[in-house]
């Protein structure tokens, strides 16, 4: 059983090799990395002996210099200085970043070739590459078949340098392009990677080196431009790499000079192996099956639910709750007019000229630095101001402006449209506008939450447009995977909206005659026979799920989650994380401040009520004090002269006598003598 060592099996590229190796014959598989996989043997990268055990005990050795140079050295150093009896592949994954500042010797605009691989001039952080890539061609190990893959940048399989710009794209923000972006990038499709790597250890060709790239020749601005386009907003930005590495902080160096590289190049070599490309056409043409491939190996397959029930049944709390719940656009059908008619935003340059009064050119000067008596520039000064706009600034104004007046068309189309159908809409334009909407790259990208539509069978028809096995025909737009339906009887319904504010109320739509008007309408389209759940019960792909009006929305969200599952995409993007964390810190000092103010002030009323307390006891105490004495003073005169008129008289004279016996018993003599002489004072 061949025995396989591969570096970082478990990451991008080593995975990708070893599921490239065939099914029907079994290998055995062993490697550096963190996971271990099926008929995977995972070996301490960080153990020297355990390293070199590995790969002498293997038949073909696969190392990525361009993740680990050191480790590639020191296997390299093995396999060279040890004797074996049976013949191994060793297979140096390196990257044309070692050809980095190579131009081809028949013209600068042809693309290197393999054969020129001995004149090759690396970029400036690979030059250890180069060198190690050379010392590998010079070992004349007879047993020890070498070969060298110059990989391109690779991509597909749900990325790994290019991640964080497939990330923003989805994001929906702007992407960056260093400098100009018309440097050429060379790229390889991981899996044509993988099939190229197989193909040399499986067959053995005389060519020792490959250059792994496929036939795109791209520049980083039509890279970047594609992902753009194909995944996001369509928006790009020149940056330097300086700001790009703060922004992209998930882009690595090594990332980062891939993207910065400059050789053009063509398959050569690898056109001799014979194999199945994924890509061979190049990034750019192939980009359809890199995205298909970049959405489900990420996860990020678009959710699209609809809420649907009679007017007052909740859906629009619903649908927002579930909106935020699975982080996807809430489109409701209600204010897609209201969008579609709302001012347009003047394009850069017109508010840059409305902000300048037409008078305020003072600054500018001619080219000899003549103005006119009110210091104004002449004309020929503002004339040569306006030739020395670039070409790019002057056709980024012109797209800007061509964009506005077709949307100011646009828009004027749709109002003579409502004007023309007595005030609405017409079903059929307004179906258009919301196939738009659910069109556009937050939805194809997240998916959609459709709230309040179809309303009847026929608007399901129109607007998702699927034949009878379910598929999308043309014109439509994919068909719903959930909805989500609300129902109450009448009466509750009456009695949710008359539980609504005032100030919520619209006329025509949500008081009481317009609530009648759609209620009865709802009813009477939604029939058992014709209700428009019936189209999505129709499809097995989307089972309604029904759900009483009543219960809370927190309720129903809990019941949509166990319904759907979890959510599909990255979940927040890092603005809106910060932009959580910022209102969650506010929100917590505001409630820490609010919560010392109340202390503080319950410390004051509790200080404050002691002190009145304090005082109020204190009076008491006071006033209890003065009535006592008062009282004293008044008792204290006749009380005094009974005592001096009946007890003091006889009390002295005991006292007396009773100094002058001294008995034994000095109390009970004096009682004695009281006693005898009671009444005396009388």
């Amino acid at each position: 059983m061949p025995k396989v060592f591969i570096s970082h099996i478990d990451g991008y590229v080593g995975s990708a090799i070893k599921n490239a190796f065939p099914n029907d014959k079994e290998y055995r598989f062993i490697g550096t990395g963190k996971t271990a996989g099926k008929n995977v043997e995972l070996i301490d990268a960080t153990s020297t002996d355990a390293l070199k055990a590995a790969v002498l005990s293997s038949d073909i050795i696969i190392y990525d210099i361009f993740q680990d140079l050191a480790g590639g050295e020191f296997v390299f150093q093995a396999l060279s200085t040890t004797p074996f009896e049976e013949e191994k592949v060793f297979v140096c994954l390196s990257s044309v970043l070692t050809w980095g500042k190579t131009v081809s010797k028949v013209a600068p605009e042809e693309p290197v070739s393999d054969d020129e691989y001995k004149l090759r001039k690396p970029h400036g952080n690979y030059r250890a590459q180069l060198t190690f890539e050379k010392s590998v061609f010079r070992n004349k190990h007879d047993l020890l078949k070498r070969y060298i893959v110059a990989a391109g940048l690779p991509y597909g399989d749900g990325e790994q340098l290019l991640h964080a710009l497939f990330k923003r794209a989805w994001h929906g923000r702007p992407l960056p392009v260093i400098a100009d972006g018309a440097n050429r990038v060379p790229t390889i499709h991981v899996r044509d990677l993988a099939s190229i790597v197989l193909q040399l250890a499986a067959t053995k060709p005389d060519e020792r080196y490959h250059l792994a790239v496929d036939g795109g020749s791209s520049t980083l601005a039509d890279i970047v431009q594609t992902i753009s386009t194909k995944l996001g907003s369509g928006v790009v930005e020149r940056q330097s790499a300086e700001r790009v590495q703060l922004d992209l902080e998930e882009l690595s160096q090594a990332g980062l000079d891939l993207l910065t590289i400059n050789v053009v190049t063509a398959p050569g070599n690898v056109n001799n192996l014979e194999f199945e490309w994924v890509a061979q056409a190049g990034f750019v043409e192939s980009f359809a099956t890199v995205v298909d491939q970049f959405r489900k190996k990420r996860g990020l397959t678009p959710l699209r639910i609809v809420v649907l029930g009679p007017p007052a049944s909740g859906k629009t709390s619903v649908a927002s709750a579930l909106a935020a719940e699975y982080g996807v656009p809430h489109i409701h059908a209600k204010l897609i007019l209201d969008e579609a008619l709302a001012p347009i935003p003047l394009p850069p340059s017109a508010v840059a000229a409305a902000a300048v009064p037409a008078d305020d050119t003072a600054a500018e000067t001619s080219p000899d630095g003549a103005t006119d008596e009110d210091g104004n520039a002449q004309p020929e000064a503002n004339a040569e101001a306006a030739a020395e706009l670039s070409e790019e600034a002057a056709a980024a104004a012109a797209e800007a402006q061509a964009k506005y007046d077709a949307a100011l068309q646009q828009q004027t189309e749709l109002r003579e449209t409502i004007e023309a159908n007595g005030g609405r809409l017409p079903e059929e334009a307004f179906v258009e506008m919301l196939k738009a909407k659910m069109r556009s790259w937050p939805c194809q990208n997240q998916g959609w939450l459709l709230d309040g539509f179809p309303k009847t069978l026929a608007d399901a028809e129109l607007l998702f447009a699927s034949d009878e096995e379910g598929a999308e025909a043309a014109g439509g737009v994919p068909l719903a995977e959930f909805a989500v339906v609300l129902d109450a009887d009448d009466d509750s319904l009456r009695q949710r909206l008359l539980s609504l504010p005032q100030s919520q109320l619209l006329d025509g739509h949500t008081d009481e005659a317009g609530f009648t008007r759609r209620l009865a309408a709802y009813r009477a389209t939604n029939v058992p026979e014709t209700a428009v759940a019936n189209y999505f019960e129709e499809h097995d792909a989307c089972l309604p799920l029904f759900l009483p009006a009543a219960a809370p929305v927190a309720d129903t969200v809990a019941a949509v989650r166990k319904h759907v599952g979890a959510p599909r995409n990255y979940g927040p993007s890092a603005e809106e994380i910060a932009d959580k964390q910022r209102r969650l810190a506010e929100a917590e000092a505001a409630r820490v401040a609010k919560a010392a103010a109340e202390q503080r002030e319950q410390a004051a009323r509790e200080a404050a009520e002691q002190q009145r307390k304090q005082r109020d006891w204190q009076a008491r105490l006071d006033k209890l004090q003065r009535e006592e004495q008062h009282v004293l003073q008044l008792q204290s005169t006749p009380f005094r002269k009974y005592l001096m008129e009946n007890v003091m008289p006889t009390l002295t004279a005991g006292l007396i006598e009773l100094c002058k016996v001294r008995p034994a018993d000095p109390v009970d003599y004096l009682a004695e003598y009281l006693f005898a002489h009671d009444g005396e004072a009388k």
